[in-house]
């Protein structure tokens, strides 16, 4: 699982990215920021999210693209063909212990790799999001992101609500960049960032997201579009495990 951070125009404030682009990066864009989270980290939906002792969970919805074949250093051009399709997810973020690593000079591997802090939905054709317009052009998608909502709601209140069409990047830049670092292998994952209004989950609540692909006015469906994929999932504490004492030496 490959997570990409700060890659929403909201992370962004207007100057800065024109500011951070000139170092060079992707697409005159910064280079994507880039960590791991091991698969056992999945949970699924109707499950559990588990809240070790001492961590304070936060939640980021994402558009997760599912790899198609293994690659590696793939020209933007082609990355398109890699996406076997798509899925909702979850990153949850102990974000207390993502703050220690960030003072310490430390990975994020611990406050992003706990088990089931990586809820995901069931798989989604790519055909279910081609766009019906498609262009040829290789920094443009055949995907319809405009028309895809992701949302997040806590105990049935909506939090988060946003289009991955916000992306600052591509999905093509973002497998290109990837394989350029590491190979891609079937059945990847790249989670792709959270809009913004990030928050804490506590025990006892429920969350609940979906991805929703938004109808044209002319289609005469619910202007709440189609249900893509959802997850609802409750939040539980851990028994035993991982503890985090600020104090301690980790």
């Amino acid at each position: 699982i490959i997570g990409i951070g700060q890659s929403y125009k909201h992370n962004w404030p207007q100057g800065l990215l024109h500011v951070e682009s000139s170092e060079g990066g992707v697409g005159g864009k910064p280079r994507p920021l880039l960590f791991l989270k091991p698969t056992s980290s999945y949970a699924f939906d109707r499950g559990s999210i588990e809240v070790p002792f001492g961590c304070r969970v936060y939640h980021e919805v994402e558009l997760a693209i599912v790899i198609a074949k293994s690659g590696r250093d793939i020209p933007i051009q082609e990355a398109e063909d890699y996406i076997a399709g798509f899925a909702l997810a979850l990153d949850m973020t102990a974000k207390n212990v993502q703050s220690h690593a960030r003072s310490e000079g430390l990975p994020w591997t611990t406050s992003k790799g706990l088990d089931t802090f990586t809820p995901i939905s069931d798989f989604i054709p790519r055909s279910k999001i081609l766009s019906s317009n498609p262009t040829s052009s290789s920094s443009s998608s055949s995907f319809a992101l405009e028309e895809l909502v992701l949302e997040f709601y806590l105990d049935s209140k909506l939090i988060q609500r946003d289009s991955p069409s916000s992306l600052i990047y591509t999905l093509q830049e973002l497998i290109s960049y990837s394989s350029s670092i590491m190979t891609l292998e079937k059945g990847d994952v790249i989670l792709t960032g959270s809009p913004d209004k990030v928050g804490p989950v506590a025990v006892g609540q429920t969350v609940n997201a979906f991805l929703r692909r938004l109808p044209k006015l002319s289609d005469g469906e619910s202007p709440e579009g189609q249900v893509l994929a959802s997850l609802e999932m409750e939040v539980v504490d851990r028994v035993g495990g991982f503890r985090f004492d600020q104090g301690a030496k980790h």
